[in-house]
């Protein structure tokens, strides 16, 4: 089941209200914005417009003007700030998300170099020295991330 936003209209209505650029709009354009923006049919994006429209409407944050073909829709502008807020603040949780599994996965693989400096150096006694730098340099790599991975924790709970 799509998810609905605190205006009752679905998480994919939403990305096409964040792209539009003024309070009016015709419904062609809507429909169009909605097939690229969530890769639909026409028919499928003339029934996600149609819905979602009746939602809005229902609130007063929206009404329609024209017949068939020739329709507008006019969009309150506190309607539009709030999907467009709601977006960002969605793009940029994607993006911290995406950030903290990269550092995770770095993070990873770092303590597994650790272990591996470790087992060398029991292995090959002779090259202590070389092991000891490389095992100093991971180190401080496995910090580095560990700092990183607790500021992106931190802006994700914020």
């Amino acid at each position: 089941m799509p998810q609905k936003n605190l205006y009752g209209i679905s998480a994919n209505f939403c990305r096409v209200l964040a792209k539009v650029k003024s309070t009016s709009i015709s419904r062609k354009e809507l429909i169009l914005l909605a097939m690229t923006e969530n890769n639909l049919t026409e028919k499928q994006a003339s029934g996600l417009i149609d819905r979602n429209i009746h939602f809005l409407k229902k609130q007063g944050l929206a009404t329609a003007n024209g017949f068939n073909k020739y329709r507008n829709y006019i969009f309150t502008n506190e309607l539009l700030e709030n999907v467009r807020s709601l977006s960002n603040e969605h793009t940029k949780n994607y993006h911290l998300t995406s950030e903290q599994r990269l550092l995770e996965e770095e993070l990873l693989l770092t303590r597994y170099e650790l272990q591996a400096y470790r087992e060398l150096l029991e292995q090959l006694p002779q090259e202590k020295h070389k092991i000891t730098r490389l095992h100093k340099t991971a180190s401080e790599k496995l910090y580095q991330l560990n700092g990183k991975l607790r500021a992106v924790n931190q802006l994700i709970s914020f």
